[in-house]
C-alpha cells in the first residue's frame, strides 16, 4: 500500500527548505549588509517604527536579520532533517513554524506597504501548516501498530461473531478487542475493489458518496446467535462492503450492534439507523468511536 504520509511528506520536505533556506539567505544578506542594500530594502527601515523598542533594534537589520534566522530558518531547517529521517517531530516542528511565518507576515502587512513577497508568504504559511497537519495525522495513523498474538480469547465461542472491515487498521484493533473481550469468532469482510493508499481512499469515497455496497466475499451472519458489525464511516455513511454485508443479510440477524468507527467527533446515530433499515432488525447497543491521531475515544449510543 503506497504511503500517504511519504507523499505528503514530500511537499512538507519541499515547502520546509524553501522557506528555510530564503530566511537563511535573507538573514545573511542582512549580516552582510545591515543598510539593506543587498535586498533593496533601504526605503523599509523607517516602518519599523511602528514596533516596540524601534530606536534600540531596528536602526539597521542585524535584528531582523538575527530573528529571520531564529524564527523562520533554524525551524524549517531542523524540521526538514527530521522529515528526512522519518520522525514525527519533523511534522510537528513544521506546524509550529507554519504559525510563526503567519504571524511574522502579519507584522510585516501592517508595518509595510502591500507588496508581493509578503502576500505569497502569507499564503506559503497556511499552506505549510496544512501540510505539516496532513503528515502528522497521517504518520499518526500509518504507525498505530498492535499485536493480534494478545487476543488469546478469540473464536471460543462459536456462536459469536464480530465482523469488521477495515483499510487503515482502526477498524481491526477494535473488532479484535471487541472479540477477545466476547470471545467471539472474528470474521473480516473482503472485497476485490480498490481500497487501499490514496487512489483506493478516493475510489471508497465515490461508492460512499452515491450508496453504492461493493462485493464482498460471502459471509452468512444466520449461522450466529450474536453479531457484532463493526464498520469505518465513509463520506458520513457506513462503508461500502459493510453496506453489501448488511444487504446480504437482511432478515438473517435478531441480535445485533454496532461499533461505529469514524475520523470527526461525531456520534453517527445514522449510521445505526441505517444499518438496521438494512438488516431489517433493531439494534441490541452502538458505539460511537472516535479515532484520529493515534487515539480512540468511545460514546455509548445505545
Amino acid at each position: 500500500m503506497k504511503s500517504r504520509y511519504n507523499i505528503v511528506s514530500k511537499f512538507l520536505l519541499f515547502m520546509n527548505l524553501f522557506i528555510g533556506l530564503g530566511a537563511v539567505y535573507g538573514s545573511t544578506m542582512m549580516f552582510l549588509a545591515p543598510d539593506g542594500h543587498l535586498l533593496k530594502m533601504e526605503t523599509l527601515l523607517p516602518y519599523f517604527k511602528a514596533l516596540p523598542l524601534h530606536e534600540y533594534l531596528y536602526q539597521d537589520y542585524i535584528f531582523p536579520g538575527i530573528a529571520l534566522l531564529l524564527i523562520n530558518g533554524i525551524p524549517n531547517l531542523i524540521s526538514s532533517f527530521f522529515i528526512i529521517k522519518k520522525k514525527e517531530a519533523g511534522n510537528i516542528i513544521s506546524m509550529i513554524s507554519g504559525v510563526l511565518l503567519n504571524l511574522w507576515i502579519v507584522i510585516q502587512l501592517v508595518i509595510f506597504p502591500s507588496n508581493f513577497l509578503s502576500n505569497s508568504y502569507f499564503i506559503f504559511s497556511f499552506i505549510q501548516f496544512f501540510l505539516a497537519y496532513m503528515a502528522f495525522v497521517f504518520y499518526r495513523q500509518e504507525h498505530m501498530t498492535f499485536n493480534e498474538s494478545n487476543s488469546k480469547n478469540i473464536n471460543r465461542d462459536l456462536s459469536k461473531a464480530v465482523v469488521y472491515f477495515s483499510r487503515l487498521g482502526y477498524t481491526k484493533l477494535l473488532a479484535y478487542e471487541e472479540a477477545n473481550r466476547l470471545g467471539a469468532t472474528l470474521i473480516e469482510v473482503k472485497t476485490k475493489e480498490r481500497t487501499e493508499g490514496t487512489l483506493g481512499f478516493w475510489w471508497c469515497g465515490r461508492f460512499a458518496i452515491h450508496h453504492w455496497p461493493m462485493k464482498i466475499e460471502p459471509i452468512d451472519l444466520s449461522l450466529y446467535d450474536s453479531v457484532t458489525i463493526c464498520t469505518p464511516i465513509w463520506v458520513f455513511r457506513i462503508s461500502a462492503p459493510i453496506r453489501a454485508l448488511c444487504i446480504n443479510n437482511k432478515g438473517k440477524v435478531k441480535n445485533v450492534s454496532y461499533i461505529i468507527n469514524h475520523f470527526n467527533p461525531l456520534l453517527y446515530k445514522n449510521a445505526a439507523k441505517e444499518m438496521d433499515e438494512l438488516l431489517s432488525t433493531k439494534h441490541i447497543n452502538a458505539i460511537s468511536v472516535t479515532s484520529r491521531i493515534g487515539k480512540t475515544r468511545k460514546t455509548y449510543l445505545m
